[in-house]
């Protein structure tokens, strides 16, 4: 085929990871895909990033993988921070969230907190606040180092308004030894009223060596 300026060509619909670029390595005509080059980019610090498509909703204190936003593979010998951005709800105001991240692979350091606001105009009580412009509240945090699947710590009090949208924050630091592994988010709920990890919660994972 002749050859054809780039700017002659076709654009694509929409970038997609099979789409193939043109490289030189050392020298030598080769192809890369998109693919490749994301997963490049994400090895020296481009973010991984995850989105709920549906709602966890759990009605017992046995915890289940939220696997809308993961598991995501770790590879060995590297260092990652990330943070999930969780939103939640309780349909009874004295119950609690129970979140607990859990990693499949072996570590040598892990350690991780637990964020939100809650009501006091004092001290952190646990109770989530979600009052538009309240600023007679305080940060209650939790902080952990153990991994947890089905029997995570109730680390969230009830909400002030049940059935409202309240945002929780989970964040840590992860250096992964050998062999690597998945990281999980998992949910619980403090008895068996209903709790949910609600659609549109987020993830985001940065390698940083």
């Amino acid at each position: 085929m002749a050859d054809t300026k780039i700017s002659a060509l076709t654009a694509v619909a929409a970038s997609a990871g099979a789409n193939e670029f043109a490289v030189n390595e050392a020298g030598t005509s080769k192809k890369a895909s998109l693919t490749q080059v994301t997963n490049y980019l994400q090895t020296i610090g481009m973010p991984r990033v995850f989105q709920l498509v549906n709602n966890h909703v759990i009605s017992s204190t046995t915890a289940t993988e939220v696997t809308g936003l993961g598991p995501v593979t770790l590879e060995p010998l590297t260092t990652h921070v990330f943070t999930y951005y969780i939103i939640g709800d309780s349909g009874t105001a004295s119950v609690g969230l129970g979140l607990g991240i859990n990693f499949t692979g072996v570590t040598n350091k892990q350690v991780w907190t637990r964020r939100s606001v809650c009501t006091s105009a004092t001290a952190a009580n646990g109770t989530i606040d979600d009052a538009s412009g309240n600023v007679h509240t305080v940060w209650d945090g939790y902080a952990e180092r153990t991994f947890f699947t089905t029997a995570p710590p109730v680390n969230t009090g009830g909400v002030a308004s049940i059935n409202q949208n309240v945002l929780i924050i989970l964040e840590g630091v992860i250096r992964v030894a050998s062999p690597g592994g998945n990281l999980q988010l998992w949910h619980s709920s403090e008895t068996a009223a209903s709790t949910a990890v609600k659609s549109n919660s987020s993830l985001v994972i940065i390698r940083t060596a």
